[in-house]
C-alpha cells in the first residue's frame, strides 16, 4: 500500500496568522509523523499549499515512493490533478512546487476527503496556530526537523485587505475569459456555528463580474478563488465545470458555501434558497 499523507491549512482572517497540520502513514499503515507548522500571515489557500509542500518532504525524507495525498480542499486537489488552473499568483508558484515534487516520486494521488475525515490534520494545523510555533506529536523518524527550515511565501499587499462587497473580478489575470452575464451562485448549505455576518442555510450569493455584498469576509478569499477555477473552465468547456465546496475558515465555524457554475440552476436544481 502506498504511503499516507493527510494535510490540512489554514488561516485566521484569511489572510492572517495561519498553520498547516499533517499526518503521515507508512506503508504499514503507521503513524510515522503528526505535527502542525506555524506559517505566519497567509491566507488559507497558501497554507493549503505549505502544507502539502511539507507533506511531500516528509514524504521524501522518509524514503516513500508510492503516496496517497489526502485533503478536504477540494480546490487544492483540483488544481494539483490538472482540473483546475491556478490563477491567483500567490498560489502559482507553489503550485509549481507542488507538482515538481511530486514528480519526483515514483506514484502519487491526491485526493480529496470530506472535512470530518481529516480531523487530526485539522486539529494539528489549529494546535500551531494557537501556540504559534511548530507542534509535533509523533516523529518516529526523526523528520520533522527540516521541514521547520522551510520559508514562508508572503502574502501580497493587495491580499491583506479584508474582501470588500463590489471586488472587481475583472483584475483577475488575463487567461481567465470574461463570461459577463454568467451568473456563479454561492450557497450556504451548512450553517456557520457561530457567524458575525449572519449567514444561514439556504442563503444564496450571485458572482457576475464583481462580488456580492454581505459575504463574509472571512470565507470570501477561498471562494473567489473557486469562482475563477470554475470560470475559467465553464469558458473553455461550457458545461464541464463541477460544483465546488469552499469551508470557511473561520475558528470553530464550519460553515460550508457550495459554488455553481452557469446554468447549475437551469439544469434542475430546486429554486428553494434565499437569494441575496
Amino acid at each position: 500500500m502506498p504511503w499516507t499523507a493527510a494535510i490540512d491549512g489554514g488561516a485566521r482572517g484569511n489572510p492572517g496568522p495561519s498553520g498547516a497540520g499533517l499526518e503521515i502513514r507508512d506503508d504499514r499503515g503507521r503513524v510515522v509523523l503528526a505535527a502542525g507548522f506555524f506559517l505566519g500571515h497567509m491566507t488559507n489557500n497558501q497554507a493549503e499549499y505549505e502544507g502539502l509542500l511539507r507533506a511531500l518532504d516528509a514524504l521524501g525524507l522518509a524514503g516513500a515512493r508510492d503516496i496517497l495525498v489526502l485533503s478536504d480542499s477540494e480546490l487544492l486537489v483540483r488544481q494539483v490533478n490538472g482540473s483546475y488552473k491556478v490563477h491567483a499568483p500567490h498560489l502559482q508558484e507553489l503550485h509549481q512546487q507542488a507538482r515538481k515534487k511530486l514528480a519526483a516520486f515514483a506514484s502519487w494521488e491526491t485526493r480529496h476527503v470530506p472535512r470530518e475525515q481529516n480531523r487530526q490534520a485539522d486539529r494539528l494545523a489549529n494546535q500551531a496556530m494557537d501556540a504559534a510555533t511548530d507542534v509535533v506529536t509523533v516523529d518516529l523518524l526523526g523528520i520533522a526537523g527540516p521541514l521547520t527550515d522551510r520559508p514562508a511565501a508572503p502574502t501580497p499587499a493587495s491580499l491583506r485587505r479584508a474582501c470588500p462587497p463590489g471586488l472587481d473580478l475583472k483584475a483577475s489575470p488575463p487567461a481567465v475569459p470574461n463570461i459577463s452575464g454568467n451568473a456563479f451562485e454561492v450557497r450556504v448549505v451548512r450553517g456557520p456555528k457561530t457567524c458575525p455576518a449572519g449567514h444561514r442555510p439556504g442563503q444564496t450569493f450571485v458572482f457576475t463580474d464583481r462580488t456580492p455584498a454581505g459575504l463574509c469576509v472571512e470565507a470570501c478569499a477561498g471562494i473567489i478563488e473557486a469562482v475563477l477555477a470554475l470560470r475559467e473552465t465553464a469558458g473553455r468547456e461550457p458545461g464541464a465545470a463541477h460544483t465546488l465546496t469552499v469551508t470557511c475558515p473561520r475558528s470553530g465555524c464550519e460553515g460550508v458555501f457550495e459554488v455553481w457554475p452557469p446554468g447549475a440552476r437551469a439544469a434542475g436544481r430546486p429554486d428553494d434558497s434565499e437569494r441575496t
